[in-house]
């Protein structure tokens, strides 16, 4: 948690709450997770999701329970290329393990213990039958037998509950339309319950470390990104490599607005992804996360709260609301998840332009925004004829310099900047030709 305490966090985290009210989330968990000590408050945190009106599906796999009731029932395993061969004779020991997961998820949202999380959070889950399957069938010459895949989705049924303000478990099970049984794969039914639901967001859990990757990525990127990934443990790269292909599927303008995988060995990760601008896991999505757009009237308290440290410091020249406001035009601003964390104008003289009002969130210093502000408006200025750029600046002359900016005299400026010009800043004149 931020050094600043709870307070910090809750206020960070207000404009998530206020957007997420009844959006549809998808998460999925499989069933390795079951046997971990941070199941129990991760599924507690599922519950205040729901609390907090987002409606829930938790779709959740069962393959480590299956592996043990077979092994229990003296049945053995059969995989071809990574799928289990499902026998008649297998589903007795697979509906048991279904069902012990099942359980477990209920036991730990049925909680009502004034010392637990649960404690008046009176959470009704249901779950059914809202999965109808097909069979896999004979692929390279193996009969899969009850091994399944998802045929169709009960849209109107589950979103019918979440309406009611239930949490909808769906396990990794399908029926035919003539009864029939089918195993399947969690993670393939968790992608399409969110397809076909076109959910807001699809949240993916990864036992396998995350490091190295983008915080963000597009679904084109995705190839890319799998390419760079390093490590000793084929496993876990193969894990993490499933994760990403099947989020890059789901995650395009018509379908999942954002997919989010998150580390499953860290307690609140579910929370910290969700709730902060930033996040802790790997976002793929095909919206623009840092959007650079010329700004609006609602950006403008936004960028008032945005320069007034700087003004306060002396970076910047004190500007009020009302001369910010009947200059906006000129103003671009790049906004992640609804919030200003930088902006920059381009005031127009003729054939020069002024590159004025740049500012950053010091917690994106990092991110290069100014640059990207810098290259936008370097582009927009030379498709309106702009010969020069020019900057006024006390405290930031070398940042234009790297960027190719030279110093000048004050001399060089249009003759009416030069006439509202404050000679008690001091303030040194770089300019670029375009």
């Amino acid at each position: 948690m931020n050094d600043q305490g709870l307070s910090y966090w809750f206020r960070q985290s207000a404009p998530y709450i206020h957007a997420f009210r009844k959006k549809t989330f998808v998460v999925h968990l499989q069933g390795e997770l079951f046997n971990s000590p941070l199941i129990k408050p991760l599924i507690q945190d599922l519950a205040l999701l729901n609390s907090l009106r987002i409606q829930v599906v938790l779709v959740f796999g069962a393959r480590s329970q299956i592996e043990q009731q077979l092994s229990a029932h003296g049945l053995e395993s059969q995989f071809v290329d990574g799928l289990r061969v499902t026998q008649s004779a297998h589903m007795t020991a697979i509906d048991a393990a279904v069902g012990q997961v099942r359980s477990q998820v209920e036991s730990v949202l049925s909680m009502g213990l004034v010392n637990t999380p649960m404690h008046g959070a009176e959470i009704q889950l249901v779950s059914g039958n809202y999965v109808v399957g097909r069979p896999v069938g004979v692929h390279k010459g193996v009969d899969f037998g009850h091994t399944g895949k998802v045929r169709a989705v009960a849209v109107d049924a589950i979103n019918a509950q979440l309406g009611q303000g239930n949490l909808v478990v769906i396990p990794p099970t399908g029926y035919s339309p003539s009864g029939e049984r089918f195993n399947l794969g969690s993670l393939n039914v968790a992608t399409a319950v969110a397809e076909a639901l076109k959910a807001d967001k699809l949240v993916l859990f990864s036992e396998a470390a995350l490091e190295g990757l983008p915080r963000e990525l597009s679904p084109a990127n995705v190839t890319s990104a799998l390419r760079g990934l390093t490590g000793d443990d084929s496993n876990a790269q193969a894990e993490v490599a499933t994760l990403l292909t099947s989020a890059a599927k789901v995650t395009h303008q018509d379908g999942v607005a954002r997919s989010h995988i998150v580390d499953a060995n860290r307690d609140g990760a579910l929370l910290d992804e969700l709730f902060t601008r930033d996040g802790i896991g790997v976002l793929v999505t095909n919206e623009a996360y840092d959007e650079i757009r010329p700004a609006t009237p609602d950006d403008l308290a936004g960028i008032m709260e945005l320069i007034q440290p700087l003004q306060d410091q002396g970076a910047l020249v004190d500007r009020e609301p009302e001369q910010v406001e009947r200059f906006l035009g000129d103003y671009h601003v790049v906004s992640r998840d609804g919030t200003i964390v930088a902006c920059m104008a381009l005031h127009p003289y003729g054939d020069r332009a002024e590159i004025a009002c740049a500012a950053v969130h010091p917690e994106y210093r990092r991110a290069k925004l100014a640059d990207k502000l810098l290259s936008a408006l370097s582009q927009l200025a030379k498709s309106q004829g702009i010969r020069k750029l020019f900057a006024l600046s006390t405290q930031t002359a070398h940042w234009f310099i790297e960027r190719g900016f030279n110093e000048q005299s004050l001399d060089q400026l249009p003759p009416i900047r030069k006439e509202q010009l404050n000679t008690d800043r001091g303030s040194k004149l770089l300019m670029k030709d375009l």
